[in-house]
């Protein structure tokens, strides 16, 4: 933060020499970033609320299989419902989003945890929950403007899996 650089300043010498101690994110926003961020924010009630109604559908319609693990609320907690993930078996996981894929449904994985990236690897790590949970899990496509037909296309297809 400024005021720790403004604290650091007698120690650092001149303004220009400084060290960087730790990887980070540099989060400074232009204006046409500010200026598209008011706007979505404006919107933010009713994108996640139509994206909530998405996961309502997607949780009836897909709580049959016994082969699905649906995502689960928490009590207390409010979700934007950014991404709609399920869990499977792991032996099938790749060969479901192959099928999906093939269907032409954008099904993925998305993130992998943090310690299979190279920049990672290097640190201590036993995280075996981790390691199971993300071999089981689906992203399944979730936006405020997906069409009903192609809702209706991707709970056909993932029902139709097995």
């Amino acid at each position: 933060t400024w005021v720790r650089y403004v604290q650091d300043q007698p120690k650092a010498g001149r303004k220009w020499e400084y060290d960087v101690t730790d990887l980070g994110f540099k989060y400074q926003m232009n204006d046409l970033a500010a200026s598209i961020g008011l706007v979505q924010f404006d919107k933010l009630n009713q994108t996640n609320g139509r994206r909530a109604k998405i996961t309502e559908r997607y949780n009836r319609a897909l709580a049959k299989p016994d082969w699905i693990e649906l995502p689960a609320a928490k009590p207390g907690m409010k979700s934007s419902h950014h991404n709609y993930v399920i869990k499977v078996d792991a032996r099938i996981r790749d060969r479901l989003i192959d099928y999906l894929n093939q269907a032409g449904i954008s099904a993925n994985v998305h993130y992998l945890p943090n310690h299979l990236y190279k920049m990672f690897r290097q640190f201590p790590h036993d995280v075996p929950v981790t390691d199971r949970v993300w071999r089981q899990i689906v992203l399944l496509p979730i936006f405020p403007d997906l069409s009903l037909s192609d809702q209706n296309k991707i709970m056909a297809a993932v029902r139709a899996f097995k």
